[in-house]
């Protein structure tokens, strides 16, 4: 029972699409590893429209450097240790994007490129709390869970794993309930500086823990609810909770903690737009 993006009860493990049409990132991978024909593949390709303006760009190569560039400006020229080069943190530009890998291999230049289109970060940053693929909800593009640290990742199922996940009762977006991040936990969002509204989804995903847990949110250090209880702001378990406030990001940066008063934290959503 697998629901990964676009393919459900889709064996997704190959090296190829299920239509043989497609070669997969980890086809590269093994190419790169296991031959000596020259080799530089840039991952994600077919994720296009990103929700994100900040990206991990990755690329599986043979050569021994690869350089990267964004629209025609050098990112950095990085080793490829096992055959993974990394370039994290890439800031890209609202709209198109025009990203190219290049390297020598046996005197010969080789090259890559993929196109993505990016996010304006100025109109806010929607992220879906423990999933592994994002999608647009009540009008905005949410990305997979990034830019945390610590906590646990976790999906809301039932006792048989047959059937349909549970309802949160509440919510006209039952997709980003779906998931969740539980326990002690952090989250480092870029961020233009400026001031912003930041509004966190939670819910009560075990009865039996309810009634003890509450957490604290901090922004940039600052305790901006002292204590978030959800099942009791909610009235049960299963039951969306929503709370807002007002933080300022600076130096590029919006830090948000979450950490625990009774019970672990649990946060479904993080959207934050400008005040």
């Amino acid at each position: 029972m697998r629901n990964e993006g676009d393919a459900t009860d889709i064996n997704t493990k190959g090296l190829v699409s299920y239509d043989r049409k497609t070669r997969k990132d980890a086809f590269y991978f093994l190419k790169a590893s296991w031959t000596d024909t020259p080799t530089l593949h840039l991952n994600s390709r077919r994720y296009v429209d990103r929700a994100y303006a900040v990206a991990d760009v990755r690329a599986y190569s043979n050569a021994d450097r690869v350089s990267l560039s964004v629209n025609g400006k050098p990112v950095g020229e990085v080793s490829c240790p096992d055959r993974i080069c990394a370039w994290p943190g890439v800031v890209l530009a609202p709209g198109p994007n025009h990203v190219v890998a290049t390297a020598t291999i046996g005197g010969k230049q080789i090259s890559d490129a993929v196109d993505w289109n990016a996010p304006d970060p100025r109109k806010g940053v929607f992220i879906d709390v423990g999933a592994i693929a994002g999608s647009v909800m009540g009008g905005d593009r949410y990305g997979s869970d990034n830019f945390f640290r610590g906590g646990t990742a976790k999906v809301l199922s039932s006792r048989n794993p047959m059937a349909p996940p549970p309802k949160v009762e509440g919510t006209d977006m039952p997709a980003l309930f779906g998931s969740y991040r539980e326990g002690q936990f952090s989250y480092d969002v870029p961020l233009p500086d400026g001031s912003w509204t930041v509004t966190i989804a939670s819910f009560e995903p075990e009865a039996a823990k309810g009634a003890g847990r509450s957490f604290q949110v901090l922004a940039n250090g600052q305790s901006v609810i002292e204590r978030f209880a959800p099942m009791e702001a909610g009235g049960g378990a299963r039951k969306a909770v929503l709370r807002s406030f007002g933080a300022h990001s600076s130096g590029g940066h919006l830090i948000l903690e979450f950490k625990p008063v009774g019970g672990d934290a649990v946060v479904a959503g993080i959207s934050i737009r400008p005040s």
